[in-house]
């Protein structure tokens, strides 16, 4: 379990269908947002080999301190986050550009 490797303060709270609940430690959030893209659409593939087509992943992440009406669809790719058409490097810079 690579949550206990590393000693995550993340935890996953709850899945329902196809999607997952985690309780995001700030400091984790880029990592934690490449583990799931990794795990969901290629390391799947080894447990599921018929899966032939192509897939992908969507977050919705709520700022500090707020509630799950407050979250918003983020994208993570190469190291950043995307947010409304824009880019940031850094979880700071990403929840500075959201409504609160």
């Amino acid at each position: 379990n690579h949550q206990r490797k590393v000693k995550w303060k993340t935890r996953i709270v709850g899945q329902i269908h196809d999607s997952i609940i985690a309780d995001v430690h700030l400091s984790e959030l880029p990592e934690y947002l490449a583990k799931a893209r990794q795990v969901m659409t290629e390391d799947i593939r080894e447990w599921a080999p018929w899966l032939n087509v192509p897939l992908d992943i969507e977050s919705e992440i709520a700022p500090p301190g707020q509630s799950w009406h407050s979250k918003k669809e983020v994208g993570f790719t190469d190291g950043e986050f995307q947010f409304n058409g824009q880019s940031y490097r850094t979880h700071k810079d990403l929840f500075t550009a959201m409504p609160s």
